[in-house]
């Protein structure tokens, strides 16, 4: 089943229940870009594929509709792994974090990070000119 834009562009195929998309399905932008592919519970992303409006691949995981939630991985504009681990309200929280070439570069542990953050402050030294 499908359902179109009011420009009757498709905006989403796949399974519905009620109208609404519930199962596995594709939702595109206006664009004809997919926009997300994978799985929806009552009108709700919930695991799969998201995308950049452009088309490349944003993140492949679990979520709570737009918002990374779970176990997952999250790529920049290019294409490239920038942290993969399980994320809480968007935001990574334990995992690791990549360079821009993709490669494992720091741990993404949010509890150690506030912890380092602290001692960097405690350290820091502010130098004024004479």
């Amino acid at each position: 089943m499908s359902l179109y834009y009011p420009n009757n562009k498709i905006k989403y195929q796949g399974e519905l229940l009620n109208e609404i998309p519930h199962g596995e399905g594709i939702a595109f932008f206006e664009n004809g870009n997919k926009k997300f592919e994978g799985t929806f519970v009552n009108g709700t992303f919930t695991y799969g594929k998201i995308y950049f409006h452009n088309g490349s691949l944003k993140y492949e995981g679990e979520c709570n509709d737009k918002i990374l939630h779970g176990e997952g991985k999250k790529y920049n504009s290019n294409g490239v792994c920038c942290c993969s681990g399980r994320f809480e309200n968007g935001k990574c929280v334990e995992g690791l974090i990549y360079d821009a070439c993709g490669d494992a570069c720091d741990a993404c542990d949010y509890k150690s990070t506030r912890e380092r953050l602290r001692d960097i402050k405690k350290n820091l030294v502010i130098i004024t000119p004479n």
